[in-house]
């Protein structure tokens, strides 16, 4: 029977037989048969023992040069250990040796390379070192509040008992089931011997019985026990042997791969075959290394009604596949786990912060004095939770919306939704800021409330893309109205003490609700699914509106400019404010759609959940709380506002290079963590560079800090599209050529800095 076949260009046939220990070639003229290479001509072991000589697999001709592959096989009864030996082989047509692959050397390029790597990864482990040494300083002469160290010890301590009881817990339960799927395993063994007859096995004399139709019956007979209700989903594979002269021959195997009467590597004495069968035991491997992969099986003897073996039934599954699935539980379970420590951690802070705001809100109603800054905590927080409780998921729920009659492409049609909301959230604070004067703080959080309301119900029931865009429309209109009242509420004080207490409960809940937000989001959408989501959101703006009618009351706001200047808008237009927000603001503010657009629709291209995506979210947030805070201070006094500045750009760059590199899913991850450490001290550099200039100076903070707000929306608003726009490019490709025109723009950038520097 011809196992391997191949010809070369003068039609001249070369063959091995199913026991692949010898290479024939064939004249197609004369039909002559010659053999090229002979059993045991690249032995190790000159063994006549035929299970032990080496197999020849894989012939190719190219040039009158034949090609293959020698595989030995050897046991180490001592060690009870099984050896593999490979060499690649290439001789002429009349077996005159060419090469063998012990004469391989490694290439200078090669060596080039290895060392390359070993450098890489001595840099990395040194520049790691450095990095923990350094901050390891930075907190101890910075000082960080008794508040944030406690939080960091809770964390801690949460997550590592979290961590640990989630591993015992998870690998007991893994080991319970790998022993159930190994009793599985046996059972089906059995179950398929109770088919088998020692007829059955009588009939299997020669190669020619896998053509017969008694094979076929008996492959029946196998399917029709794998492939039952309760295996098929485990996609089990069947194999069965019998002894003659002392040889195992694989008689049977569903795949078709082999013919009857395969012999098997090794002799049946002190086999293993031979042990079960002398104590009419079973041998189950919980995982076996072959050239094809890992595999758990279990290994049955049959008698016949006498008492004599009749086979060896082998029943086994891809244990390769089941551990990457467990693995991929695994992380999972970790995952869930760790998030919800933080979250909880984050909430219980959050609960308490708002009790204390209840307080002292009913202490200031019984004296008739203005409400207390931190009441804008609660509100802040619960309208932040709401406004990044769809992050993680919305693009991907854009693409499922969106079907091919939709006037735009699926990548670009995705990002819509975010745009709108972006637009409509300049727009309602552009507008909110001439309305508040009239309505009042407490009447424009409330209108803000009701927007959300709105655009969470018309999310939940969208049937199409369009209802999305507009119910996110109506989520945008509530951010600008709620983000204008809360920033003129804590900027109306008339203390200035009270205006720093009101922004401080601003940054901290943005932080907050980020987080909890975007995983309480996740998990609801992965579990319930993104009708209970939107639903949860919806009534999550309601009992917001309830809490701004019991905790609001009298706010006083003091509308009065506290700047006067002198110059105009037009002044604004100056090259340095322009170089800034084009080269060095524009650019940062678009990669901000890196984690809100372009992550969660490459994750849901890999296959990661919602709760993965939010993984995400919460690495950026927990290093801004918690790390950001503690180096923004140090390294801005040390290389100065704008040094800090560029630096933030070229981590940015530096991360976004290394992602086209490497270009995984995974990698990703990376990405957002370095984006997180550079915006902890680039974005207060920026704010910082761009006020000390001089045009700003002269127009005026409020106009130019209406066209930092206006060009910061317009870019948020655009870089969902234009990453939708690299997605078509695709991932790699449209991520190289964003990275090139950002560091283009950086390095034009430093270069009219040191120009203006030497005028």
């Amino acid at each position: 029977m011809i196992y391997e076949l191949t010809f070369d260009e003068n039609n001249q046939l070369y063959l091995c037989d199913v026991g692949l220990r010898e290479i024939y070639s064939i004249d197609t003229q004369s039909g002559k048969t010659e053999t090229i290479i002979h059993s045991n001509s690249f032995s190790a072991l000159q063994t006549d023992t035929f299970s032990k000589m080496p197999l020849y697999t894989g012939i190719n001709v190219n040039n009158g040069i034949i090609s293959f592959l020698s595989g030995e096989y050897t046991y180490d009864q001592s060690a009870d250990e099984e050896f593999y030996t490979y060499q690649l082989v290439s001789v002429s047509e009349n077996g005159t040796l060419c090469f063998k692959s012990e004469n391989i050397g490694i290439l200078m390029r090669r060596r080039i390379q290895i060392i390359g790597v070993y450098l890489a990864i001595l840099l990395f482990a040194i520049i790691l070192i450095y990095s923990v040494n350094r901050t390891i300083n930075l907190l101890r002469k910075n000082k960080p509040e008794k508040s944030t160290v406690i939080q960091l010890i809770m964390l801690a301590t949460a997550l590592s008992v979290t961590l640990c009881v989630s591993y015992v817990i998870f690998d007991n339960c893994n080991n319970r089931y790998v022993k159930e799927t190994g009793k599985n395993l046996t059972n089906t063994s059995y179950r398929i011997g109770e088919t088998i007859t020692a007829y059955d096995m009588e009939n299997i004399n020669s190669p020619d019985f896998s053509l017969s139709d008694k094979y076929r019956q008996l492959d029946e007979k196998v399917n029709a026990v794998i492939g039952d209700k309760n295996n098929a989903e485990n996609n089990l594979y069947c194999v069965i042997y019998r002894v003659k002269k002392d040889i195992v021959y694989e008689v049977y195997r569903d795949d078709g791969v082999h013919g009857s009467m395969y012999p098997m590597a090794g002799s049946f004495g002190g086999s293993i075959e031979e042990r079960i069968s002398a104590e009419n035991d079973f041998y189950i491997s919980y995982e076996i290394e072959l050239s094809e992969g890992s595999y758990i099986y279990s290994l049955v003897p049959v008698y016949d009604n006498s008492g004599n073996t009749i086979a060896f039934i082998e029943t086994g599954m891809d244990y390769g596949k089941f551990k990457d699935e467990t693995k991929a539980l695994y992380i999972k379970v970790l995952i869930a786990a760790a998030m919800a420590v933080i979250i909880i951690i984050l909430l219980f802070s959050e609960i308490l912060c708002g009790i204390n705001a209840v307080r002292m809100k009913q202490t200031r109603r019984k004296t008739h004095q203005i409400c207390p800054p931190e009441v804008i905590r609660p509100l802040a927080f619960i309208f932040f939770f709401i406004a990044n409780f769809s992050t993680a998921f919305l693009p991907i729920y854009g693409t499922k919306l969106w079907n091919e009659k939709f006037p735009m492409r699926e990548e670009m049609a995705a990002a819509l939704p975010l745009t709108i909301e972006s637009v409509m959230a300049a727009a309602a604070a552009f507008l909110g800021g001439f309305i508040i004067r009239k309505t009042g703080v407490r009447f424009m959080c409330i209108i803000g409330g009701g927007c959300y309301v709105t655009g969470g119900l018309l999310s939940a029931f969208a049937g199409n893309l369009w209802t999305l865009i507009f119910a996110n429309a109506m989520c945008g209109i509530g951010s600008g109205l709620l983000s204008i009242a809360l920033n003129t509420w804590a900027a109306g004080y008339e203390e200035e003490e009270n205006q720093n207490k009101g922004f401080i409960h601003i940054n901290g809940a943005f932080l907050a609700g980020m987080n909890c937000g975007s995983v309480v989001g996740s998990i609801l959408f992965d579990v319930l699914g993104v009708k209970t989501a939107f639903l949860m959101s919806a009534a999550a703006s309601g009992f917001l509106i309830l809490l701004i009618l019991y905790l609001m009351g009298n706010v006083k706001v003091s509308f009065e400019e506290d700047e006067k200047s002198s110059g105009s808008f037009h002044d604004l237009f100056d090259k340095r404010v322009i170089q800034h927000l084009l080269l060095i603001f524009a650019p940062y503010m678009i990669c901000s759609s890196f984690l809100e657009y372009f992550f969660p629709i490459q994750a849901d291209r890999n296959n990661l959940t919602a709760m993965q995506v939010s993984m995400a979210f919460l690495i950026s947030g927990m290093i801004s709380i918690y790390i950001g805070a503690s180096i923004a201070e140090s390294i801005t006094a040390k290389l100065g506002i704008k040094k800090s500045m560029i630096l933030a750009s070229f981590l940015y760059v530096a991360a976004l290079s290394y992602l086209v590199i490497s270009p995984t899913i995974w990698n990703c991850y990376v990405v957002i963590a370095v984006f997180a450490v550079a915006n902890s001290f680039g974005l207060s550099a920026q704010s910082v560079y761009y006020s000390s200039l001089p045009a700003v100076k002269k127009a005026g903070q409020s106009k130019a800090l209406g066209l930092n707000d206006l060009v910061e929306n317009i870019t948020q608003s655009c870089g969902s599209l234009l990453f939708g726009s690299l997605i078509i490019l695709g991932f790699q490709k449209g991520i190289f050529l964003f990275v090139s025109v950002f560091a283009a723009m950086l390095l034009c950038f430093v270069i009219l800095e040191r120009k203006q520097h030497k005028s």
